[in-house]
């Protein structure tokens, strides 16, 4: 075989390649051996759903809720981790996550404990619930911004993509002082801190809730303006100190 049809048939073997591993990762349908629908939720499984998934489901739905963004027209697609190929693909093209969420997926790569209310990941054993609503809430994102306009190819600052969301999902009711004790008791930005009622997040994510908090219920903004705002986040910072009356730990870059 000649170099140049040798190099066109290496050009279509990987292009095909690629072509078959996009279609696969964009249409999880073709590697589930059966699928449930709830409430706006496509739920693909190989095995039988867990006991307990569909309240799972419902409590998830109820949390987004509080959020702006949400829609009666809400649609997701869960993918379930039960011994298909399909998360491990998602591993592959994203990385290894506890719940992964891109274009109205919520793709489960940890694994459920003996209850579906718990899912075991990073060596920890995490509320479904908190997970899924955090992959939901993406979902949300990426439906009001869209293709384009959501991350990664919307570029939105990480503070504010992670930071909504978190904020929608753990709740925060606390006075600022709680989440101060949890952040001086921590140094690094992946550093597990556990919540009231059974929820965790890393600390990174906690700072950024805690600013975004700031800017909703102290600056008054909407989703809109907190995403247009392009006051540094280093200022807003320094603001929520003033705010709170005291220095608060954070890493403030951007």
């Amino acid at each position: 075989m000649k170099p140049k049809r040798i190099f066109r048939f290496a050009i279509s073997f990987l292009t095909l390649n690629l072509f078959l591993f996009l279609a696969f990762l964009f249409f999880p349908s073709w590697l589930y051996a059966h699928k449930t629908a709830l409430e706006g939720v496509t739920i693909y499984r190989h095995q039988p759903l867990p006991k307990g998934f569909d309240q799972v489901v419902r409590e998830s739905i109820e949390v987004i809720k509080k959020s702006e963004l949400y829609h009666p027209a809400f649609r997701s697609q869960i993918c379930l981790n039960d011994g298909g190929l399909y998360p491990g693909l998602v591993k592959a093209a994203l990385g290894d996550d506890i719940f992964r969420a891109f274009q109205g997926k919520a793709v489960m790569l940890g694994e459920f404990t003996n209850d579906s209310r718990r899912i075991r990941a990073r060596g920890r054993e995490l509320s479904t619930v908190q997970f899924l609503s955090h992959a939901f809430m993406h979902n949300l994102q990426y439906q009001y911004h869209g293709f384009l306009g959501a991350n990664p190819l919307g570029a939105h600052p990480k503070w504010k993509w992670e930071g909504y969301v978190e904020y929608i999902v753990l709740s925060p009711e606390k006075p600022l002082s709680y989440y101060h004790k949890l952040l001086s008791e921590t140094k690094g930005p992946f550093d597990w801190i556990e919540l009231e009622g059974g929820l965790a997040t890393i600390r990174m994510h906690l700072e950024f809730m805690m600013l975004t908090r700031y800017c909703f219920e102290q600056k008054g903004w909407d989703y809109q303006e907190f995403m247009d705002d392009d006051t540094p986040r280093e200022v807003l910072w320094k603001e929520m100190e003033v705010w709170y009356g005291g220095e608060v730990p954070g890493d403030v870059g951007d």
